[in-house]
């Protein structure tokens, strides 16, 4: 999930600059014909060639991962959803002081759980449970279109480099293991249509704040 998640942000990322080198190069092309500059023309076309094959590997890549999500996805109640993955988190780490907390109108809205979003969120519980062993604390609250999460921990908290870089880069201390898995987060939420934010809780610990919109989430 995590490769397959990596994959499809990576796709995302390059498709704006291919398209950018694609326009340019076209416009190159106009400008530099075979009868002006046989030798440049016949390179360029060579470029528009590579750029075009570098854009069929994206498009198979996106789709792929489009079909897997569409497979993989099942309506649930938010709250069957939150209670699920809260309960299998908490049993594959028994060492965690965990609890959880779920608020909101009944009956719940659904979304279409999928693994990607599932592995984004035990990603951002793991962060926080090697910050802070003793006590984390999930608290969830929803409305028709709306789901917020916070993930609450006591550890150390952010420091400023850690602030700035975390889910921007791949960014790692032993302290707070802001890396890799947080990045995938970012890239899963932030595809959904929703924002990941982290910050300094005034009692100490870092709470993560986690925003989706519903109707994206059930799209």
């Amino acid at each position: 999930v995590a490769l397959g998640t990596l994959a499809t942000g990576a796709a995302h990322e390059l498709g704006t600059p291919l398209g950018t080198m694609a326009i340019v190069t076209d416009e190159l092309v106009q400008e530099y014909p075979a009868d002006k500059d046989a030798d440049l023309n016949e390179r360029l076309h060579l470029i528009r060639e590579q750029i075009n094959r570098c854009k069929t590997a994206l498009s198979v890549i996106s789709a792929s991962a489009g079909e897997l999500r569409a497979e993989d996805g099942e309506a649930l109640a938010v709250d069957t959803y939150l209670t699920q993955l809260a309960e299998q988190w908490g049993s594959e780490r028994p060492e965690v002081g965990f609890q959880y907390q779920l608020e909101g109108h009944q009956p719940p809205p659904t979304l279409v759980a999928d693994r990607a979003l599932s592995q984004a969120l035990t990603n951002i519980l793991n962060n926080a449970a090697d910050a802070s062993p003793q006590w984390v604390h999930l608290h969830a609250h929803w409305t028709d279109s709306e789901l917020m999460i916070e993930v609450r921990d006591r550890g150390p908290g952010l420091s400023e480099a850690a602030s700035a870089a975390a889910g921007k880069m791949q960014f790692s201390t032993k302290e707070q293991g802001l890396g890799l898995g947080l990045y995938l987060a970012h890239s899963v939420i932030d595809r959904l249509g929703g924002t990941v934010t982290l910050f300094n809780r005034d009692n100490g610990g870092v709470c993560t704040r986690i925003i989706l919109p519903l109707g994206e989430v059930r799209a």
